[in-house]
């Protein structure tokens, strides 16, 4: 077993990565993240070249959501009442990823270019894990997308880490 002080982005990335168009609807996106029981995903132009992520917290961002509205009848009056939950009793992404919290104008219309963030992290298969863990921090996001002279060959997220260091314990 190779120690912790030796492991690389190729030893923990995962390669069966889902990939999304700048010019997908933010619906396909949605669907796509949601069957794969993913996050967040890499945007990649035609030719290959990484330009951006797309996560579901880019979707779910205030203005973007339906889930705040709430339809009554006329003289009825509504109260919202927030409850804490405990982590374990909450699948936060499934539930981001329900097309039933965005209006259909904004699934079928809205693209993927729209919404991703442009700065994404990267690191090259070599990157140690300790490179891996503070390049995720101080870029303030959940996944690192490994590339090999530009061309994207994986990515490896704050799961994947979080994965290898319960499988060693």
């Amino acid at each position: 077993m190779t120690p912790f002080s030796r492991v690389t982005a190729r030893d923990v990335m995962r390669t069966d990565l889902v990939t999304l168009s700048p010019d997908d609807t933010i619906e396909d996106a949605v669907a796509s993240l949601s069957d794969a029981g993913i996050s967040g995903a890499p945007v990649m132009r035609a030719d290959g070249r990484l330009i951006g992520a797309l996560t579901l917290t880019d979707i779910a961002q205030p203005g973007h959501t339906d889930r705040d509205r709430i339809h009554t009848q006329p003289g009825e009056e509504v109260r919202v009442v927030t409850t804490s939950v405990e982590a374990d009793e909450f699948e936060e992404e499934e539930e981001l990823a329900s097309k039933e919290d965005y209006s259909p104008e904004v699934l079928g219309e809205t693209l993927v270019s729209e919404w991703m963030s442009n700065a994404v992290v990267a690191v090259s298969p070599d990157a140690s894990l300790r490179t891996v863990c503070r390049s995720l921090v101080d870029g303030g996001v959940h996944r690192a997308f490994v590339t090999d002279r530009g061309k994207l060959v994986g990515v490896v997220s704050a799961m994947d880490i979080i994965r290898l260091f319960a499988e060693r314990h």
